[in-house]
Order: C-alpha cells, then structure tokens, then sequence
C-alpha cells in the first residue's frame, strides 16, 4: 500500500499514539492521512452506532498527516509563549524534514511559520540544522535529490519569471535562449520558454510545468526556486525593473567573456607576429558596449 488512512480516538492517548504512528508512516514514504474518531469510540462503535456512511464521511473529511499534526501542535502548546512556540515548532521538524517534494514543503514551512508568527526564514534555518542531524543519525543510507547548481544571477531571472509569468515574452527579447550564465541555466531557461509558448502567462503553472519535465534535478530545482524564501529580500521593487537588472548583469557577464577572450587571441597574435587590426577594433567594440551598459 502506498496509503495509510490511520483512525483513532481523539482523546491524549489516542493522539499521542496517531502521532507516532503519523511519524513512523511519512518516514516510510507513505502518504498518510489523520482520521480522528468522537472520543472513546473505535471505529467498530462509530459503525455499529450510526452505520458504515458515517464511518466512510469521517475517512473522507480526514486530514493530510502534516495537517493534523500542525493542528496537534497548536491544541496542545500555549503559543501565547514563546516556549510554547518554540516547542511546537520543535515537535513539527521531524516530520518536515520528511517531505520530499519542495512544493509541498514550502507550504507547510510557511503554515508553521504563520501559526507561531515568525518569517519562513526562521523555520527554514531550523529545518536546515535538524535535517543535517535527521539525515546523518536516522537515515544514512537515504541519498538527497540533488538540484542543479545556477549562478545567483540568473537564479533570481528564473524565480522573477516563475514568480511573474506574463514576465517570460518580454525577457525572451532581453535576454534570449542561451544566454544565460551556465549550461544549466540555459536548458531550464529553455523549458520555461517552451513550456510559456503553449500556456498563456494566466495558464502558467509552474507545478504543471514540473510535471513536464523529464529531468529529476531539473524538477527538483524549479520546484527550489518556485519556494524560494529569500527573493522577496533579494529582489525589491517593480519586477519591470528588476528583470531589466537582470538582464544587464546577464550581458555584462557574456560581454566579460567575449573580452577575455578577444585579449587572449591578442595575445597570441602578438606573439606570432602577425596583424592585430581586427582583434584590436573588435576589443574597442566590447568595450564600447560594456560601457554603454554602465554610462557614467
């Protein structure tokens, strides 16, 4: 079975036991769903009592694991105090760490985080130090998706665009397909771009767009930059204006290379002796450019 519908008495040692068992059941990889019962009745009296209908609407009204062990935690700490808070987070990062998929994770990190009044940062911060630990004691042997490295610069161009689709014409023109700053850079650009031209900027979702690719890294790594928790710090005003930023540190970066490159074939001309004309009115053309980039 891949799915676990767990029921159970709703009183202390009914919860405390559907929260082991909770915990025990995501560690496993199952999709587990909380099914509380009126308390001090077991499933058998629910159906005895009011039928097997009223049994089958209490399965389907059950809560997501991570669902109910937020509400668990929120019942049964004061997060009136900041110990009470504390606890209930730390109670929560067991399970967090847990989930797989950024998305999901991402959500349920921001519902913590809006439950004890804190910025997701902080539970992020918290989740990185326990998952660490989790990782190395509890399961060595499981291997972490890994993401794809990008360069900062154009991490933040791909979250502007996830994060602001009708963005994705425009920075076509601005900065179009292989200019980015790595290889892999350049084939997620690639896939937003393919992915953007059959969905219109009101159709685009980026958890379709990751059921539509192929790579895993891939998935994982647009899944990263679609909850990324720092862009909002990173990236400050007008996305107008940030995706023009942007697409100048992308062309100043391909017009640095272009110019080491150019010095280098100077180079090799000088020393061979031979005519340097062209490299050099090609040097002055780069550099003419790169200023106009930056105007005094």
């Amino acid at each position: 079975a891949t799915k676990l519908y767990l029921l159970f008495d709703s009183d202390l040692a009914g919860l405390a036991a559907a929260r082991k068992a909770l915990e025990i059941s995501l560690a496993a990889g199952l999709d587990s769903v909380a099914v509380p019962l009126p308390e001090n009745t077991d499933p058998d009296d629910l159906v005895r009592d009011q039928g097997a209908d009223a049994l089958n609407k209490r399965i389907n009204q059950g809560l997501p694991a991570l669902d109910f062990l937020i509400r668990y935690s929120s019942q049964r700490y004061n997060l009136n105090l900041v110990k009470g808070r504390r606890d209930a987070v730390e109670e929560m990062l067991p399970f967090l760490v847990t989930v797989e998929n950024a998305l999901d994770r991402g959500i349920y990190i921001s519902r913590i985080a809006d439950l004890v009044g804190v910025p997701d940062q902080s539970i992020v911060e918290l989740l990185k130090r326990y998952g660490k630990k989790y990782l190395r004691v509890v399961k060595p042997q499981t291997a972490s998706k890994k993401s794809i490295f990008l360069d900062p610069r154009e991490r933040d161009f791909l979250v502007l665009l996830i994060r602001n689709p009708h963005l994705i014409e425009q920075a076509s023109i601005v900065v179009p397909p292989g200019k980015m700053i790595t290889q892999e850079g350049n084939a997620i650009y690639s896939e937003i771009l393919e992915f953007a031209e059959k969905h219109s900027s009101k159709k685009f979702d980026v958890s379709i767009l990751i059921d539509h690719l192929d790579q895993e890294e891939e998935r994982q790594t647009i899944a990263e930059l679609a909850m990324d928790p720092q862009i909002d710090q990173r990236l400050k005003g007008i996305p107008e204006e940030n995706l023009h930023m942007l697409s100048i540190d992308m062309k100043k970066h391909h017009l640095k290379l272009a110019l080491e490159s150019n010095r280098k074939k100077l180079r090799d001309l000088e020393r061979a002796g031979k005519d340097t004309t062209e490299c050099l009115n090609e040097q002055l053309r780069l550099v003419k450019k790169l200023r106009e980039l930056f105007p005094a």
